[in-house]
């Protein structure tokens, strides 16, 4: 099917506990309306925004098309336990084990990675959110792993005040720039190993950020879902 659209609610920056986005679990979902089983779709990378570069949507109807394809990695979703927001029901929760950074597991309670008794926390992978979002405590474990790796780099505070974005390194006058590898562990032993597009981004002349953002939620946004 050629030019499929659907459109988001128009108050889609309202915040999460107000708005499901179109592919959420709820009964107003795309999924939900089509009797989609299952369904997946691919982000294209940021880095065409500005080219015409189409993606493929798959909705799956055949009840019986639970087979797993091989040489594909899962993890299951898992539901907040605060069943009577009927919000929070409509998010895809998943079992966020380990954050590693250049090879070294970022240590983080497990409570920050899982919803709490009073349905705030927790993992989710939603790709109305632009950036990754992290609870502060992770937040700041990820970045100081990070910060350890890019010490020969000055940081721009000034970019940072400008964007919002932390960290932010001056790398101008630089040929070729490495910065650590960043990943997420699931529980089942999915990994998701993230481009460095994908959470580094170019901001302004001669400088690069962190893309993530501090917030109650360690949200996995679409600019860590593109390809």
């Amino acid at each position: 099917m050629r030019w499929f659209f659907v459109e988001c609610h128009p108050a889609a920056g309202a915040g999460l506990h107000k708005v499901p986005d179109s592919f959420g679990r709820g009964l107003d979902s795309l999924p939900s309306q089509v009797g989609a089983k299952k369904f997946s779709y691919r982000l294209v990378s940021h880095s065409f925004d500005d080219a015409p570069v189409s993606s493929d949507l798959v909705l799956d109807l055949d009840s019986g098309s639970g087979k797993k394809t091989a040489e594909v990695s899962y993890t299951p979703f898992r539901k907040n336990p605060v069943t009577s927001n009927s919000a929070l029901q409509t998010y895809y929760y998943v079992n966020l084990r380990q954050i590693v950074v250049e090879g070294k597991h970022v240590k983080v309670p497990s409570e920050y990675l899982e919803p709490g008794s009073d349905g705030n926390g927790g993992t989710i992978v939603n790709s109305g959110t632009t950036f990754t979002y992290m609870e502060r405590p992770v937040f700041e474990a990820v970045v100081k792993e990070i910060g350890k790796r890019m010490a020969n780099f000055t940081v721009a505070t000034e970019i940072h005040d400008l964007t919002g974005l932390r960290p932010c390194y001056n790398v101008s006058g630089q040929d070729t720039v490495s910065v650590p590898e960043l990943s997420f562990k699931f529980k089942g032993g999915a990994e998701m190993k993230l481009p460095v597009t994908n959470y580094f981004v170019l901001a302004g002349d001669g400088a690069i950020c962190f893309s993530s953002l501090v917030w109650i939620w360690v949200v996995n946004g679409r600019f860590t879902q593109s390809t």
